[in-house]
Order: structure tokens, then C-alpha cells, then sequence
């Protein structure tokens, strides 16, 4: 189903405030059991991205991360590629705020470096210089002391 709804996104460049799908977390969901199994699915979901659109991108995740191409994703004709390498950054961020706020900062920082801030928006440009500063200069031990204030 999600790469059904990629697909789509990929093909109806439309923005709006209608509900689209919703989401269900069942008891026996990737989502809820299976965290590594949902971020592998997600990794390579966006390498295949960039592989098959042939973005510096995929490089940085074959360096990175084990990944391997989805084989039934359909590459788009004239498909915007700075706006498929912002959902790239802008899955990299998400990931990077995630690990932060769960204080594992070497998986956080593993992300922040393949980040380009220039495809963020500004005010996500600066949560992002947040948690690159938080992380360098706030021990994670402080830091889970602080988030049981």
C-alpha cells in the first residue's frame, strides 16, 4: 500500500487539505513491532527512489545503509527530481529528529551528516541546527535527565 501512495504523490502534484488515507496501527503492523523492519522498508522505499531517478542521492544511502531496490516501483515521466530530493532530505530529518529525541544520537548523526539544508524549509533549517548543537554540546545523560523534568 505505501508505494501505491508514493506512486500517487509522485503523480498528482496537488497540494491539499483533504484526508487522503488514514493509518492504522494494528497489534501485529511493522509499525508497531517491527521498527527495523519499517526503517529498512523505508530506506530502501527511497533508495529505489533515487536509484531509478538516477539522484547523487543514492549514493548516500548504498555508503550509508544496507539497502536494495524495490523491483515494482514505476518511474514517472517528468517527475520533478528537486522536489523527489527534498522528500529524501526531508525523510533524512525526520529520522535524524526521531533518533535525537529517542537520545540515540550515533543513529541521529548518522543521518544529520547526509543532510543539505538548502533543500529545508528555514524554520526546519533551524530545528535542524538545534539538534546539531544540542547534540555536540548536550551530553545525551543531561539530556535524558532533562526530558524527565
Amino acid at each position: 500500500m505505501d508505494y501505491i501512495l508514493i506512486n500517487f504523490w509522485f503523480r498528482f502534484d496537488k497540494k491539499t487539505n483533504d484526508i487522503l488515507v488514514n493509518f492504522r496501527i494494528q497489534n501485529d503492523s511493522k509499525t508497531n513491532n517491527f521498527q527495523d523492519a519499517f526503517m529498512q522498508e523505508n530506506l530502501n522505499v527511497y533508495f529505489t527512489i533515487a536509484k531509478i531517478y538516477e539522484l547523487e542521492e543514492a549514493r548516500f544511502f548504498e555508503d550509508n545503509f544496507s539497502v536494495k531496490m524495490i523491483s515494482d516501483f514505476i518511474k514517472i515521466k517528468n517527475t520533478d527530481k528537486t522536489r523527489l530530493q527534498k522528500s529524501i532530505h526531508y525523510f533524512w530529518f525526520l529520522q535524524a529528529s526521531i533518533f535525537y529525541a529517542q537520545n540515540d544520537y550515533s543513529k541521529a548523526k548518522q543521518f544529520l551528516k547526509l543532510i543539505n539544508a538548502n533543500y529545508l524549509a528555514d524554520a526546519d533549517k533551524q530545528e535542524l541546527q538545534k539538534i546539531k548543537t544540542r547534540i555536540k554540546f548536550l551530553p545525551v545523560f543531561i539530556k535524558k535527565r532533562l526530558n524527565k523534568i
